[in-house]
């Protein structure tokens, strides 16, 4: 398992394929997840079977998320709300406090190149996937992670 802990102190961006929406964040995420549940597919337009996805503590944005179009927790089976780009619909961040995690999910896709990813740590709710993933070598979980990575997530947003 491989926890990002570097502390990335440069700045980088989260921006929207329109580029209207730009959020600043820095650091390292905690985890890299490959996500493939149907929140997920609903909050990006059905478009992907997976999503990437980076767990990151909530302050590590430090844009206000306060301008951006939401899609309210109840929506969603996680409970967390999304947050949208107003002008072309594109999910930027998913804010995790609701449900009792100091944390944001970012889909990586909408990271800068400043933004220091890794590699994936794991695929996470298989139980809702729409296909088989590759053969990668990942650990599979049906649905959260396990331990070590929960705990290791939970330590993170500590």
């Amino acid at each position: 398992m491989t926890i990002n802990t570097n502390s990335n102190a440069q700045g980088w961006t989260i921006a929207c394929q329109c580029n209207e929406t730009v959020l600043k964040a820095h650091g390292a995420p905690i985890q890299i997840a490959i996500c493939h549940c149907s929140d997920c597919r609903m909050a990006q337009g059905g478009n992907a079977a997976t999503q990437n996805l980076a767990l990151m503590r909530r302050d590590q944005v430090e844009s206000s998320l306060d301008n951006l179009k939401v899609v309210a927790a109840e929506e969603y089976i996680d409970k967390v709300p999304r947050y949208f780009c107003d002008a072309c619909g594109d999910c930027l961040v998913g804010d995790c406090t609701p449900v009792g995690f100091d944390m944001v999910i970012v889909p990586t896709s909408r990271m800068s190149d400043m933004a220091e990813l890794g590699d994936p740590d794991y695929h996470m709710h298989l139980e809702q996937g729409t296909t088989e993933p590759p053969a990668d070598g990942l650990p599979r979980f049906q649905g959260h992670p396990e331990d070590p990575y929960m705990a290791a997530l939970v330590e993170g947003c500590a």
